[in-house]
């Protein structure tokens, strides 16, 4: 019954709220909201109808009984059996839960799918599987936002291939068509970040646990979940845009493919956002892997970390000082492309933690270092330019609020208030630093004394 239960939940997802309502006499009006699957309103309340059972009866408790204890009558294989088909069960629950959530649903299946899981998760005592914080962690790493066909790209083409196909001049312009792919809030990722705000207390352990386990290579953790090959490569997406993703897709411990696009790395950085108190004991670990003797987990570690590190809103390098001077270190790295993370890293901090006065001063000498004494004229030119982008926005920034401090009055006596746009303070910059720039004019390298100049 529950893979029944399961499979009509995954309609859900296809099918929205009629937008219109009935009319007395048996009569209708308006049209019934369908998705290019075809759902109709009628399927729709049929279908919410099965996720608001789940969250009001939490019948999905049933499956957590049967992975917690078996009847006793049975033999140990018979029950190790039917405690993993009810554990596989569970999972595939939390999974068609999660992804049933359209953005164009109403609020009211957001809020029942989080109950749904949330009691199945509070149900468990102690450990939670680990099989079932993937489900949720794989969507968490996903991000809040996604990139979505956008359908009035879809519409234009149709329309310029029926004008081609007439033999008449196109609609519009190339360049006035939409683009191909627009942003749109993941609902997926809001309903795993309220599941786990809910039910912190039961899941922050484990889930420090999983990723200290992935991050530390534990193989009894990583044979047992999903896994992406953290190997990236570099590519091209739909929107022109150079990205890093991995190479492989996920893979689970029976060689089935699985969640893809989510890794440990984004997950720990997604998990700031969400709850920060689970990285207490994770973000030592990442620090662990600054000093990794292979190439691409430090230069993992080291982005993470600046990414962490410089988020406006965490305070994680104030916690972990002693991560943070091992992250510093890494501006010395004989890897260039990890050096050159660092750059834009340390001047991102600079950027958004400039009120953090002990650790900017650490960062100037940093990026002082590393423009006076790094080999490679790609990283001193890619410093010089950022320090010179941030100091020159800084710079506009404080004579803008200096013209502002006589207030514009206009014929009608009323006072228009400064407009301002957030940039750090030019005091961030040590004068260490900025001589570090100004001494690059006299390089031997015509583009770093013109970068530098100007």
């Amino acid at each position: 019954i529950f893979r029944v239960m399961v499979r009509m939940l995954g309609n859900l997802g296809h099918t929205l709220e009629s937008s219109g309502s009935g009319v007395d006499g048996g009569g209708t009006s308006g049209n019934s909201a369908e998705t290019s699957c075809g759902g109709n309103s009628n399927n729709y309340e049929h279908y919410f109808r099965i996720l608001e059972l789940l969250s009001e009866v939490k019948i999905g408790v049933v499956l957590v009984e049967l992975v917690r204890s078996t009847p006793t009558d049975l033999d140990p294989s018979a029950e190790d059996e039917l405690r993993q088909e009810a554990l596989e069960i569970l999972c595939d629950l939390i999974r068609t839960i999660i992804t049933c959530v359209h953005v164009d649903h109403p609020p009211e299946v957001a809020a029942h799918a989080e109950v749904a899981v949330a009691a199945c998760i509070e149900e468990f005592d102690g450990s939670v599987p680990v099989q079932v914080l993937d489900e949720i962690l794989v969507f968490v790493g996903a991000g809040p936002i996604q990139w979505v066909t956008n359908p009035a790209a879809v519409r234009a083409a149709a329309a310029v291939a029926l004008a081609k196909k007439k033999r008449q001049p196109p609609p519009f312009p190339q360049s006035e068509m939409p683009p191909a792919q627009i942003q749109q809030t993941n609902p997926q990722y809001l309903v795993a970040a309220k599941i786990i705000r809910r039910t912190e207390d039961k899941i922050s352990s484990p889930i420090a646990a999983l990723l200290n386990g992935l991050l530390g290579g534990d193989t009894d953790v990583v044979t047992s979940i999903s896994v992406v090959d953290l190997t990236e490569t570099t590519t091209t997406d739909a929107r022109g845009k150079t990205v890093s993703t991995p190479s492989a897709a996920a893979v689970t411990s029976t060689g089935q493919v699985a969640h893809t696009g989510a890794d440990v790395w984004s997950i720990t950085y997604e998990l700031h956002r969400i709850a920060p108190q689970i990285l207490t004991t994770v973000i030592g670990t990442v620090a662990s892997s600054l000093v990794y003797p292979e190439v691409g987990p430090r230069w993992r570690a080291t982005k993470l970390l600046g990414r962490l590190f410089a988020a406006r809103s965490s305070n994680i390098a104030v916690k972990f000082r002693i991560c943070f001077s091992q992250w510093l270190r890494r501006s010395a790295d004989t890897e260039q492309k990890i050096r050159e993370t660092m750059v834009k890293g340390l001047v991102s901090f600079l950027t958004n933690k400039s009120h953090e006065t002990d650790l900017c001063q650490d960062v100037n000498e940093s990026l002082a270092t590393i423009l006076t004494k790094d080999p490679s004229l790609d990283v001193r030119l890619l410093a010089i330019r950022q320090v010179c982008e941030l100091a020159h926005n800084a710079t506009n920034d404080a004579i803008s609020d200096t013209a502002a401090t006589t207030p514009s009055t206009t014929t009608s006596n009323t006072t228009t208030p400064p407009s301002r746009t957030y940039t750090p303070d030019i005091s961030v910059f040590s004068a260490e630093l900025l001589l570090a720039v100004a001494n690059r004019v006299s390089s031997k390298n015509k583009t770093e004394r013109r970068d530098a100049i100007t």
